[in-house]
């Protein structure tokens, strides 16, 4: 997605989070909302397929995986794993 890989390009770290229970454009918008008022995140994306949140913080700015954790059961979903920017192969 645009916003994922800009954010990415102006040196955000990246973040994915398989996430437990997304099943639609609803569960989508319900993270979006969520994790898009966060100063932290410049960029969010839900992928319906993949079951995968996807974020990218504003430079010099992080969550830590139990933040990110907290906010999906704030939107009322589970996080099964975090993988960082290290783990992450998305080029």
């Amino acid at each position: 997605p645009r916003e994922i890989e800009a954010a990415r390009a102006e040196g955000g770290k990246a973040v994915v989070a398989d996430v437990l229970g997304v099943v639609g454009e609803f569960c989508a918008v319900a993270m979006n909302k969520i994790f898009g008022k966060r100063d932290e995140v410049a960029a969010v994306y839900v992928d319906l397929d993949t079951k995968a949140l996807n974020l990218v913080f504003k430079p010099g700015q992080d969550l830590d995986d139990e933040t990110i954790a907290a906010l999906a059961v704030e939107a009322g979903y589970r996080i099964a794993a975090v993988y960082r920017d290290d783990a992450l192969m998305m080029e």
